[in-house]
């Protein structure tokens, strides 16, 4: 049974890296076939391996969001299921638990401020805890930058000016050090304080 397993778990893995590729070339319906194949073989399975269905469910979750027919409650519902899982494991050996749950809270606050949705309360709570989980790490993560642009829209969106010139310095600060002076990500940031005074 262990070498059956052992053989799933590959397969699992497999398809997961084939929804990857096709996320990667805009090929959502494809993706969504590999995803929900491989979530069907771990149910189908008795893996015990909650990080692997996690892994699957947040890349779910970000397809079922970027698609270009997203499915925002789809989105919700997995990206929540995720967080669950993950959060049971955060004690175990995988080093990257948080900035993973925190790639699905900023997954989450982005569906929750699409313009189908348009829960900016919830948006902002799920930005928030994503800037949580990402102060956790030891090392400034390229997302945490995304998540300072996007509390800074989202609250100019609502007129809370002082909290987007926040988070807009945060994102200006954060772009500097960590993609330099001269780069989009900077200059993406000047250009949103300035679109903000």
């Amino acid at each position: 049974a262990d070498e059956n397993s052992t053989q799933i778990a590959q397969l699992i893995i497999k398809l997961n890296n084939e929804g990857l590729s096709h996320s990667d070339d805009s090929n959502y319906k494809e993706a969504f076939s590999s995803y929900n194949k491989a979530l069907q073989l771990i149910n189908g399975a008795n893996l015990n391996d909650g990080l692997l269905e996690a892994t699957l469910l947040s890349n779910l979750g970000h397809a079922y969001i970027y698609s270009p027919q997203p499915d925002l409650k789809k989105a919700v519902k997995t990206l929540k299921e995720s967080i669950r899982i993950k959060s049971l494991k955060k004690n175990s050996i995988y080093k990257n638990i948080n900035e993973s749950i925190a790639f699905d809270y900023l997954q989450l606050g982005r569906a929750y401020a699409d313009e189908e949705i348009e829960k900016s309360d919830l948006a902002i709570y799920h930005f928030e805890k994503s800037l949580n989980y990402y102060s956790e790490s030891p090392q400034i993560n390229q997302q945490i930058y995304s998540v300072y642009e996007a509390l800074t829209h989202i609250h100019q969106e609502e007129g809370n000016i002082e909290e987007a010139i926040h988070y807009g310095k945060l994102a200006l600060e954060t772009s500097n050090e960590k993609f330099g002076p001269k780069s989009r990500y900077t200059a993406t940031a000047l250009n949103n304080i300035a679109w903000i005074y």
